[in-house]
């Protein structure tokens, strides 16, 4: 079996920023598009197939700033896109207020 294209996960904080991103999307063409809630593991530790979304595990932990008040990210879109749309895709998710 061949894969072709590219995962981009978009992290939010916000609901309906995830919301508008999943639509901006989809009115723009892209076809798999998923938005999913992300929950902390019962007793905080995961080590199941889950963890990697976390922004800790995913090398995102740098980008959410020092702030302990600042929320951690609730949701995540998932874009599967062909190599030569990454760009745009990335574009959609920033511009609701994802982090990429």
């Amino acid at each position: 079996m061949e894969l072709v294209g590219r995962s981009i996960l978009g992290y939010f904080t916000d609901r309906a920023a995830a919301e508008r991103a999943k639509t901006a999307l989809l009115r723009s063409g892209f076809e798999t598009v998923q938005l999913d809630e992300l929950h902390p593991a019962p007793g905080g530790d995961d080590d199941g197939p889950l963890a990697a979304t976390s922004t800790a595990a995913s090398g995102l932990a740098h980008e959410l700033g020092e702030s302990p008040t600042e929320p951690e990210p609730s949701w995540i879109i998932t874009v599967v896109t062909p190599e030569d749309h990454v760009n745009r895709a990335v574009h959609i998710l920033e511009e609701c207020g994802g982090l990429v």
